[in-house]
């Protein structure tokens, strides 16, 4: 793919105060997360991650799926 290409995640569920979004992406590249919010991003430890930038580069080496875990508030 060359380029850049923008997808937007999208609602999948809610549990209690948490909220679950999916986006797809092509198999065996190196995406970034763009966090597109003026809320606070932050990893499951504590790390923050800086929004309305590509911040995070995601590597997706096969097809079995990655999950990635942001809290934001």
């Amino acid at each position: 793919m060359l380029g850049t290409y923008y997808a937007q995640a999208k609602f999948a569920s809610q549990q209690g105060a948490v909220r679950t979004y999916t986006v797809a992406v092509p198999k065996q590249v190196t995406v970034a997360l763009f966090a597109d919010t003026q809320l606070d991003v932050s990893t499951p430890i504590g790390a923050p991650v800086a929004t309305e930038t590509a911040s995070i580069l995601i590597p997706t080496l096969d097809s079995a799926g990655q999950t990635i875990y942001l809290r934001v508030e």
